[in-house]
């Protein structure tokens, strides 16, 4: 299994930045540190394909604002969606795994229409903001398994159903 790489976009209020790193939150603390004015993080998408097609890519359908290199003149919503569209036509799997809209709310942006500040229980972990990946991934990973086995659990109890049922009959 190929390990995570993940695809970024950062901002100030005037440009935003699409990058790609193996250590966002690293990567994205050094930008900070290193800009003169605040940055916020509206986008960390994490994927197991090729962070550097998607970046380019999105950048290529950013080229028309583009500022100074990785720097574009577009509002974040622009970046995110380039971002997205181009995971999927380049069929690479991107799953968003910042905390969305929190930061972005914060920085006077629109709360985002899936409400995630609303989120309850396993969604209000995975949304929160300085999680790290590995709680979150490990919590998917208890997600799915909790499914598996609560499936188990009505197709054991539909086979006792059915047992009983023949015992009864015959």
């Amino acid at each position: 299994m190929r390990a995570l790489n993940f695809v970024y976009v950062v901002g100030n209020g005037r440009a935003v930045k699409i990058g790609k790193s193996t250590t966002p939150e690293a990567r994205i603390a050094s930008l900070k540190t290193a800009s003169s004015s605040g940055l916020v993080t509206y986008y960390v998408g994490a994927t197991n394909g090729d962070s550097g097609a998607i970046e380019r890519g999105a950048r290529s359908l950013l080229s028309a604002f583009r500022l100074r290199g990785e720097w574009f003149a577009a509002a974040p919503e622009a970046a995110i969606a380039a971002v997205e569209a181009t995971a999927r036509s380049l069929g690479v799997p991107l799953m968003r795994v910042d905390a969305g809209p929190t930061e972005a709310a914060s920085a006077g942006f629109p709360p985002d229409p899936r409400g995630v500040g609303e989120l309850k229980g396993f969604r209000k972990i995975w949304a929160q903001p300085g999680t790290p990946l590995t709680h979150k991934l490990n919590l998917s990973v208890l997600r799915v398994l909790g499914a598996i086995l609560s499936l188990a659990a009505i197709f054991a109890v539909g086979a006792l159903l059915a047992l009983i049922f023949e015992f009864v009959r015959s």
